[in-house]
């Protein structure tokens, strides 16, 4: 699945989820939120993941909500 707010990647047992709004210091968007949501559903849904990483793009993981 394409994702525009975050980037998805699944390597053997992990996915890994990246916050890649790093102009924004990540900041949670609507629209990241709810691509946020899709993609631990992907995970838990899965039976070959076991492990997820969630990690921000930039110098910032998350700053909370996108309040514009």
């Amino acid at each position: 699945m394409k994702f525009e707010s975050l980037i998805y990647k699944e390597i053997e047992e992990t996915a890994w989820i990246y916050l890649n709004r790093p102009e924004v210091m990540n900041a949670l968007s609507m629209k990241l939120s709810e691509e946020l949501v899709t993609a631990i559903e992907i995970v838990r849904q899965s039976t070959e993941l076991k492990f997820l990483v969630i990690k921000g793009k930039g110098s910032n993981f998350c700053v909370g909500d996108d309040i514009k």
